[in-house]
């Protein structure tokens, strides 16, 4: 693995959301789960700002004051404080792979894929391209209402932030309001990652049946299905990835020059791409210390579960977040060096039990318990 260079901020201009966004969707809005920073929407759609297209070494930190700020959600939106952290530290692992993202994040998966946990419906990120202002207000809407008011129980994006799917975001899933126990919690996130890792080498195959693979188990009974997303009986694996056909388009262009050797099609690409894409954003999520109390080795201690008081101050760029930034780089890199590799979950097994701190028993238990 290539050594990143020591980061050298420097400064950034430009807004955060258009206008309409910003007075129609945002005005009420009120604080909501979130993960690491992501750019979601911007003054021309989402991944077309060139904050986005960043690494980490590039991106302008936040001052300590901007923790004071957490709440104020619709403030931040509008003054354009949000940071591109996925973004970056997934482009700068890849780097360190000697893969380099060449592409604007609007149009790569890679990128897409370390955003999709937070936006799996691409509600927000794809606004202005599918539909424009009627689906960022839904997104934000969905985020800004209190868990108990819910209303789109069926909701992918619903579900993964206050729900029983917070284990994409690090964190413990909520079943009738309660948390689930840690052990559930690294149970999830085992067969999870286990999942995507696996869809990510072509082991479970894009066009495979939701139904039949371990991830209908981890996400039951309302995959492919929301207001502004597929709805299919036979939902692949694909459908759940893109679940607003945005990357269908057989584009060889699409796969890189490792994948065009491996033989790979468009569809191939893409889904692999989204899948490893969305496995970084849960192992960098657990470096946030709003979704992982972690001890001074970086070992999981807790898996706490939104709400919670102390969500937002853990997730910004800001200089005491530094070190679990680092930490979430490296183990991006690490993940990613095995992964260009084509290694087995086997081999990758360790490192994401470490990770998580899931003991050998239980890695043996939870394979088990949901086969492949």
């Amino acid at each position: 693995m290539t050594r990143l260079s020591k980061m050298h901020p420097y400064q950034l201009t430009g807004r955060a959301l258009h206008k309409a966004l910003a007075t129609a969707a945002l005005a009420a809005c009120a604080p909501a789960a979130s993960s690491f920073e992501m750019y979601p929407v911007a003054l021309k759609g989402g991944a077309y700002a060139k904050q986005t297209n960043l690494e980490l070494d590039q991106l302008v930190f936040q001052s300590e004051a901007d923790i004071a700020a957490c709440g104020l959600s619709e403030r931040r939106y509008a003054n354009g404080n949000y940071r591109p952290l996925h973004e970056a530290i997934t482009r700068s692992a890849y780097k360190a792979v000697g893969q380099p993202i060449g592409r604007e994040s609007w149009v790569s998966p890679k990128v897409a894929g370390a955003i999709w946990n937070d936006d799996p419906e691409y509600l927000a990120r794809k606004a202005w391209h599918y539909g424009g202002l009627r689906k960022a207000n839904y997104y934000v809407r969905l985020m800004a209402e209190h868990p108990e008011s819910a209303k789109d129980e069926v909701s992918l994006t619903r579900r993964s932030h206050y729900g029983d799917l917070q284990f994409l975001h690090a964190m413990a899933p909520r079943r009738d309001g309660q948390p689930q126990s840690q052990k559930d919690t690294r149970k999830a996130l085992y067969v999870w990652t286990r999942a995507a890792y696996e869809v990510a080498t072509g082991v479970i195959g894009e066009s495979s049946k939701l139904a039949d693979t371990s991830l209908g188990s981890v996400l039951p009974g309302y995959a492919c299905t929301g207001r502004y997303s597929y709805t299919t009986k036979s939902c692949t694996v694909l459908d759940l990835f893109d679940l607003s056909f945005f990357w269908r388009a057989e584009q060889d262009s699409i796969c890189d020059a490792r994948q065009r050797e491996l033989g790979l099609t468009a569809k191939q690409c893409v889904t692999r791409d989204l899948a490893i894409g969305a496995l970084l954003h849960t192992l960098q999520d657990s470096f946030s210390s709003s979704h992982v109390e972690r001890g001074g080795d970086m070992v999981p201690q807790q898996f706490m579960s939104y709400p919670n008081d102390r969500h937002c101050e853990g997730d910004l760029a800001v200089e005491r977040n530094r070190p679990n930034i680092d930490a979430a780089l490296k183990a991006s890199t690490q993940i990613l060096d095995l992964y260009s590799r084509q290694e087995s979950w086997a081999k990758v097994e360790p490192y994401i039990a470490t990770i998580f701190g899931i003991s050998e028993q239980e890695r043996a238990e939870f394979d088990k318990a949901y086969p492949r």
